[in-house]
């Protein structure tokens, strides 16, 4: 494995490693999600659907990540990651990325911090002008409310009714794969 990214920079190895994880990660989500799996009725009720946004956080984070690696002056393993250890604040991490190749292929114009109560959440602005919202992974795990009077096919996407979950996954599944794709076309197999 190794040998294959040889030649390969070591941000351009992390950021592939950190947007493959976060390919897989999505579409783990969305093979949940799918109404034919039998995990699609649990994944709506409120406790399963709190581990859903958990996931959908983590592996937001790791989409993040690659950018941030990319964007990256720093050439060590070491220094690349501890540069992305901001305690899992995605609009931190958002600033981290200054390249303009990996904003495009994200689509994301920004990452906003937001409270409701005392719980925090991500408002994630595309460029086409749509609004995801991404729970704040450490403290969504003390969410407790009960979310029974949602409609049953949608999981609780977002402080934004009119979202779906599936189409926040769909999205950044598609985004973390096209990234996965232009890291791979930079170093061409010999």
């Amino acid at each position: 494995m190794i040998s294959y990214f040889k030649g390969w920079k070591v941000n351009d190895v992390l950021a592939v490693s950190a947007a493959s994880r976060a390919q897989a990660g999505f579409q783990f989500i969305s093979e949940i999600l799918n109404p034919g799996c039998i995990l699609r009725q649990e994944a709506t009720s409120a406790p399963y659907s709190r581990q859903v946004n958990i996931l959908v956080s983590h592996n937001f984070e790791l989409l993040l990540d690659a950018g941030a690696f990319i964007s990256s002056a720093k050439t060590s393993e070491k220094e690349l990651i501890n540069e992305v250890k901001v305690k899992h604040k995605l609009d931190k991490l958002w600033s981290l990325i200054t390249d303009s190749s990996a904003k495009a292929i994200l689509e994301i114009k920004d990452v906003k911090s937001e409270s409701r109560n005392i719980f925090e959440y991500y408002n994630v602005e595309l460029n086409i002008g749509k609004m995801f919202v991404i729970h704040e992974l450490k403290n969504i795990r003390y969410d407790l409310a009960d979310f029974r009077g949602q409609e049953s096919n949608k999981l609780r996407p977002s402080l934004n009714e009119a979202d779906s979950m599936d189409e926040i996954v769909d999205f950044f599944k598609n985004t973390s794969k096209k990234l996965c794709a232009h890291l791979h076309l930079k170093y061409p197999q010999r």
